[in-house]
């Protein structure tokens, strides 16, 4: 079959300064695209909720879309093979001269390709395929993409977590080279995109809880070291067998449709159903959560081959859920409250996993409250020192 070849869809070359250099003019239109993202970002997760509903019917009886991982999979490599640039993952957005041949048509596969993913039963996050989405309407509004690429990016990011705060400090670590201005659109074309994802109806990460601060300093100074060293050390290793694997899986698409094959055969089983797409449901209400290490770790090993593969997604979810239930261990284990425990380790993997220290910094103190700052410094600073230079979401020169 003769597939149109998107090599041939190029819209010209991207200006290195923005369409209008009015800085009211910009910041209007950074309103108007949050509203925008927002929009499309209500509309993903309302997929995502048809596609985990439609999930719970299948896997109390028989999971056919299992079946769906090698076709789904054999249609990412095709398009990318045909792609003169094919921007996977969010630490790809750091190559900028290769944005000059991002096409208008990867916007929207953005979009519909990580949702046949997690159709598929493949676990994978959400946050990689808002953010991939969201700069790429840069390109499908003829804008400048050194500008707006980064600005869209980082809205993306801020309306898929629901915190319009996050949106410049997520710029500030992943693009170093943005301006003021960039941020600052950044923030209000966030907080654009969260109003308008709160009114549409886009659900929080968590239901509210309320925290128990029983635990003394010292303890509490054990099990934070301990949660910290013990995040550290999972994603080094974690990162360190992602990239050997994608390495080796790089360049042989026939073990790629085979391993993919595989993953949906263990995702059949009973015991590994709870592990498909995004298991949000597993820990939207902390209190509830029946956290243990082991379901943290078969996440994060089912996560680790999904990603290694040519499936879109990212990773931010499955890291939360792995997060949650490693923090939740790690208290109940030591006698402490396992609902602090899952409220700390909610972004310390992701943090680990990510290296953007501040961006989680902000998260977490936005999920556990100001009062704790400085715990949430002592725990993240522990993880970063173990976990590593390599980052998911930055490529990083060694």
């Amino acid at each position: 079959m003769n597939l149109p070849s998107i090599k041939k869809v190029y819209d010209g070359p991207v200006t290195n300064t923005p369409t209008n250099s009015n800085p009211y003019v910009q910041l209007f239109l950074s309103v108007f695209l949050g509203s925008v993202v927002g929009g499309l970002t209500y509309l993903f997760v309302k997929a995502l909720e048809s596609i985990n509903s439609a999930h719970g019917e299948l896997n109390s009886n028989t999971p056919f879309h299992l079946a769906l991982a090698p076709l789904v999979l054999g249609l990412i490599i095709l398009i990318r093979r045909r792609t003169l640039y094919f921007p996977q993952k969010i630490k790809d957005l750091n190559l900028e001269v290769t944005s000059h041949y991002w096409s208008s048509v990867m916007a929207p596969f953005h979009f519909i390709a990580p949702l046949l993913g997690h159709a598929a039963g493949m676990s994978l996050g959400r946050e990689g395929a808002v953010v991939l989405f969201s700069s790429g309407l840069a390109r499908v509004l003829k804008l400048s993409f050194s500008f707006w690429g980064p600005v869209l990016a980082s809205i993306g990011f801020s309306s898929i977590i629901g915190n319009y705060w996050v949106a410049p400090v997520f710029m500030f670590e992943l693009f170093p080279r943005t301006t003021a201005v960039q941020k600052l659109c950044a923030f209000l074309g966030g907080f654009a995109a969260v109003i308008a994802g709160q009114q549409l109806g886009v659900p929080h990460l968590f239901l509210p809880f309320e925290v128990k601060d029983e635990s003394g300093f010292f303890t509490k100074f054990g099990l934070f070291l301990l949660l910290g060293a013990g995040a550290g050390y999972i994603m080094r290793y974690y990162k360190k067998l992602h990239s050997l694997l994608e390495a080796q899986l790089k360049n042989s698409i026939a073990i790629q449709l085979l391993l993919s094959v595989v993953v949906a055969a263990f995702l059949y089983l009973p015991e590994f159903r709870m592990y498909q797409s995004l298991s949000l449901a597993k820990i939207h209400d902390l209190p509830a959560a029946d956290t243990s290490l082991i379901y943290g770790l078969v996440k994060l090993a089912f996560t680790l081959v999904c990603t290694s593969l040519p499936f879109l997604g990212g990773e931010f979810i499955p890291l939360v859920f792995a997060g949650v239930n490693l923090g939740g261990a790690i208290f109940k284990g030591m006698g402490a409250d396992p609902v602090l425990g899952a409220a700390a380790g909610a972004f310390i993997l992701f943090a680990a996993g990510s290296r953007l220290k501040w961006t989680a910094f902000f998260l977490m103190t936005s999920l556990l409250g100001f009062g704790w700052m400085l715990w949430i410094f002592f725990v993240l600073t522990i993880a970063l020192n173990f976990a590593g230079e390599d980052s998911l979401y930055k490529k990083i020169s060694h």
